[in-house]
């Protein structure tokens, strides 16, 4: 599309960085040193295209995993307190149901903050618009890695990816099952609070979700091994580059691009919910779209619906704008929504602070995730970039469908 793209071989020159990354940084661990190294990479390769950016510290943990952990045991504790205190059981089940939904949303860390928050960095990259902004695309992807573990196990992805029983499709949100299961544990202290019936058998069964929650998360802490993230999210980052490259000479005056290269996504979206906080008055909701780029490979491309506990907002406006998107190349037939049934993306916390906003991102379905997610294969030399480049082409065909509707808006 540009008249002059500043990268000639787009395949050539993402495997290179993705390669050299991996390489050099290969344990990118949220507010780590070799996470700002590997972002001061890719500001150096941002640079030599002629763009500088700008640095954004913020404090955040360093892991999901022992957040998740800790929300379980504090559900456990006040389960095995209700057969002794019910007040103690209520209190601790109502803790860890607050604490988790207000930080699962983006409201508040309560319990979170029992862990140290340490530095990490957003890198911010920024085509300004020269007339008053008509649209304003953010475009995210982390750089930091994940932890690995038994529930990132080929075999246990799969399974889990398996069609559940008719009407159970719900077990499939394990994490918003292990937090949902603490409202009827709330209930059961209540009304054995205030009419003197209980049932420990129900306590069992309600308690079983954290009990698992609080071990699993316990063995990927103690296990404390860091993927390659080759697809999660290097392939993210290294498309920004690319959408820089070929978008740089076709931006109008009025429109305003945003590159982020964001850090502890892994650790629960730490850089994307910073960059949030500081831009959530600077940034109209009217004329902004979030763009969450992430895993790029690893099965074929979807557009994302997210929250595992309680659903983010979908404009209804979007959903057109995305299948006019796919009419404008026939290789663009097979792209359609995925429901994220565990985890999510940086687009989150914008999303549920209003801003309109989608991820793009590859799921094999019969894995159930994008291929060799959280696992230690996930490695340059497994890369697809016959995926990677469709994604490519799909996210900068979706922009140029976003800035007619921006043109356009009713």
């Amino acid at each position: 599309m540009s008249s002059s793209p500043l990268i000639q071989d787009e395949r050539s020159y993402s495997k290179s960085l993705i390669e050299r990354l991996v390489q050099e940084f290969p344990k990118r661990l949220a507010t780590t040193p070799a996470e700002k190294g590997a972002q001061d990479l890719v500001a150096e390769e941002l640079s030599s295209l002629g763009y500088k950016g700008e640095f954004e510290s913020f404090r955040f943990n360093r892991s999901l995993y022992a957040n998740l952990m800790l929300h379980g045991a504090v559900g456990v504790a006040g389960t095995l307190a209700s057969f002794y205190n019910l007040w103690v059981g209520l209190a601790l089940h109502l803790l860890a149901f607050v604490s988790y939904f207000a930080d699962n949303t983006r409201k508040f860390y309560l319990l979170r903050r029992l862990f140290p928050f340490r530095p990490s960095q957003n890198y911010l990259v920024t085509l300004p618009a020269t007339a008053a902004v008509r649209m304003r695309i953010v475009m995210l992807a982390h750089i930091d890695a994940a932890y690995t573990g038994w529930l990132f196990h080929p075999a246990v992805v799969k399974q889990a990816a398996k069609p559940p029983p008719p009407g159970l499709g719900w077990t499939k949100f394990s994490i918003g099952l292990g937090f949902w299961s603490l409202l009827p544990l709330i209930i059961l202290d209540t009304v054995a609070l205030t009419v003197g019936w209980s049932s420990w058998i129900l306590y069992v069964v309600f308690g079983i979700p954290t009990l698992l929650m609080a071990l699993l998360n316990l063995q990927i802490v103690l296990k404390n091994e860091i993927v390659p993230g080759a697809n999660d999210n290097l392939t993210g980052v290294a498309s920004l580059p690319l959408l820089l490259s070929r978008l740089h000479d076709w931006k109008p005056d009025d429109v305003e691009l945003v590159f982020v290269v964001t850090g502890a996504e892994e650790a629960s979206l730490g850089g994307a919910h910073a960059l949030y906080r500081k831009y959530q008055d600077k940034w109209d909701r009217s004329n902004t779209f979030i763009l969450g780029l992430d895993t790029l490979s690893g099965g074929e491309l979807f557009y994302m619906k997210e929250g595992d506990i309680w659903p983010c907002p979908f404009p209804m406006w979007l959903p057109p704008v995305l299948e006019s998107t796919k009419a404008t190349d026939d290789s663009f037939q097979n792209v359609r929504e995925f429901r994220i049934p565990v985890g999510g993306t940086d687009a989150i916390p914008f999303l549920y602070g209003g801003y309109d906003g989608v991820s793009l991102g590859c799921v094999d379905l019969e894995y159930g995730a994008p291929r060799h997610y959280h696992y230690p294969t996930d490695t340059p030399e497994n890369l697809d970039y016959d995926e990677f480049m469709l994604s490519i082409d799909f996210a900068e065909a979706l922009i140029l469908q976003l800035n007619e509707r921006y043109s356009n808006p009713s």
